[in-house]
């Protein structure tokens, strides 16, 4: 047990050991929403132009925070059709079954109550053929069409532009006031 005279001192330690957990934290989620934006617009912008955008793979070991938080809430907020889109829209995506999707989706974030997820994600497949048109099947793989590539692509312009929003009225923003 602590002494009584170690203890505000402890306690003085803890609070600014704390404010500096929530600053690296802030200047992690600004760094990952800028690289983000960048393998979107790289990625947008090579298809168009009929190439193939070649991302620079990154060692897990070298740099943990990226694997790891962009990875784990990468569609922890956006629906499981927009999720669907953004996740057979990746560059160098190959066709991918419903139980590809719906393990892909709940490794980015997506929560789920539903007993049976894969058949939540096949009948939001299913629906998405039907109704928009931007996925397809062939033997049991589903894919983006170019309409979905489209959307897709808007929905990431969404995405980039939530998180700019959300960067200037963000709880810890202390700036000046925009003009």
């Amino acid at each position: 047990m602590v002494s009584e005279n170690l203890k505000p001192q402890y306690d003085a330690v803890l609070k600014d050991l704390g404010a500096e957990r929530v600053e690296l934290h802030r200047e992690v989620s600004d760094l990952q929403r800028k690289l983000k934006e960048l393998d979107f617009t790289i990625a947008s912008l090579s298809r168009r132009l009929g190439i193939i955008p070649v991302f620079p793979v990154l060692n897990p070991q070298d740099n943990l925070l990226q694997a790891g938080i962009a990875e784990v809430q990468k569609y922890s907020s956006v629906s499981i059709m927009w999720a669907i889109l953004l996740e057979l829209n990746k560059p160098n995506g190959a066709p991918m079954s419903a139980q590809e999707i719906a393990d892909a989706l709940q490794a980015g974030g997506i929560k789920t109550k539903a007993a049976s997820f894969v058949n939540t994600v096949s009948t939001t497949l299913s629906n998405m053929k039907k109704t928009t048109g931007d996925v397809d099947v062939i033997e049991a793989k589903w894919f983006v069409t170019e309409k979905g590539r489209s959307h897709a692509d808007h929905i990431a312009g969404k995405l980039r532009r939530r998180a700019t929003r959300s960067e200037k009225v963000g709880l810890f923003d202390v700036g000046e006031p925009e003009s």
